[in-house]
């Protein structure tokens, strides 16, 4: 696949000139999804690097732009893949869905996070506060405010469904989330997202909180000591009152 080529001449001018100490290309599910080349450099080396970087990418195969970001690069190919090339120190956690390219020392080793009661606890507080901004901008007819705080239970919800079904996963986006959700939730998810627009707010916000209930119900006993149970239930009374 040329885009793949192309990063591989990448990471192979790079390892020529001795930066590299291990480098991993996350995966893509789909066509059209962004690709990540992580690479784990010198920090000692960090300025040669960067310099190096951009004079290789401005010469790779099928460059269309390149910019310049803040740990790395930014890279679009001519057969409209994007990518972005970063950087990192010392960090030999593969995150899951990717693939390793360079790895003499054999220092690559699957990513986990290690999320506590009181994380998971924290999300469902924030799907709290963010219900109780969306009844705020809900109530003074604030359409775009409201679809905003709606996008940011999204994501809360998202990250509270990862950790509940995939505690151990470490995840870039909401999509390698929702691609990991058992078969049977995807549809209703779809259903709740597809309610995610200005003539039916209300009704998206809803519908988070009749999926958030299913789980806030049988929570354990520890991540219930830090969950504002009183404040959820609060925030929900006064949605479904409208």
């Amino acid at each position: 696949m040329k885009e793949k080529n192309s990063l591989n001449v990448l990471v192979e001018e790079l390892v020529t000139l001795n930066y590299l100490e291990a480098s991993y290309i996350e995966n893509r599910n789909t066509e059209y999804e962004e690709i990540y080349l992580h690479m784990v450099i010198d920090p000692e080396k960090k300025d040669e690097f960067l310099n190096s970087i951009k004079n290789i990418v401005d010469n790779l195969p099928g460059l269309v732009f390149s910019k310049t970001i803040e740990n790395g690069i930014y890279i679009k190919l001519d057969n409209n893949v994007s990518a972005f090339a970063v950087y990192e120190f010392g960090n030999y956690e593969v995150l899951s869905h990717s693939m390793v390219l360079y790895d003499p020392h054999k220092k690559l080793k699957a990513g986990k996070q290690n999320i506590s009661y009181e994380e998971i606890g924290s999300i469902i507080n924030d799907i709290s506060y963010y219900l109780d901004r969306f009844y705020n901008t809900y109530l003074i007819d604030d359409k775009i405010g409201s679809l905003n705080f709606l996008n940011l239970i999204n994501e809360k919800v998202l990250k509270f469904l990862a950790v509940n079904y995939e505690p151990t996963k470490v995840f870039r986006n909401y999509r390698q989330v929702f691609a990991e959700l058992p078969r049977d939730l995807k549809p209703r998810y779809n259903k709740i997202l597809a309610k995610m627009r200005v003539d039916s707010l209300l009704e998206c916000a809803k519908m988070f909180i009749i999926l958030m209930d299913e789980y806030i119900n049988n929570i354990s006993i520890n991540i219930a000591f830090v969950v504002d149970i009183d404040y959820y239930m609060f925030v929900k009374n006064l949605i479904f009152s409208c």
